[in-house]
């Protein structure tokens, strides 16, 4: 499994450092990289197919596209990842299939590859108009290290 690692720049910024092992893949938030390794091969992916990376743009205003990273070279590859907007940046293990963690828009920063995220509506008209949130939200779901972003303001 990839190793994540969150570390705090000079500036206050939070940056997220994974290490791969040859074959194992990472997804990404769009522009969410920073720098690679020359042994990571850089590709896209719509989680959830084109419908769902049309629902989850449309609702959520998440890109259509998430950033893959694919170690092809050895085992110690490494990736560094960063969110655009300030901000912490959390680790959270989804440990079985039903497994489901919700996220306010723009929070995903990065997971492993068995970790699909999609849009999902909230329940109830009055817990979306008062969740500061809106109707609409991420979920994450599956196995793995899910990375997220967010600024306590």
């Amino acid at each position: 499994m990839p190793h994540y690692r969150v570390f705090r720049g000079a500036g206050g910024g939070t940056g997220l450092k994974v290490q791969l092992k040859k074959g194992e893949i990472i997804k990404a938030e769009s522009d969410a990289l920073v720098v690679k390794d020359a042994s990571v091969e850089l590709g896209a992916n719509m989680d959830g197919g084109v419908l769902g990376g049309l629902a989850r743009t449309f609702f959520t205003g998440e890109s259509l596209f998430f950033q893959t990273l694919k170690a092809t070279g050895g085992d110690d590859s490494e990736v560094l990842l960063a969110a655009q907007e300030l901000g912490d940046i959390a680790l959270v293990e989804l440990s079985s299939l039903s497994d489901t963690l919700c996220l306010q828009k723009g929070a995903f920063l990065a997971a492993d590859d068995t970790v699909t995220v999609g849009s999902a509506m909230q329940r109830g008209l009055i817990k979306s108009a008062f969740s500061g949130s809106g109707m609409f939200i991420l979920e994450a779901k599956g196995t793995g290290t899910l990375a997220f972003s967010s600024y306590g303001g």
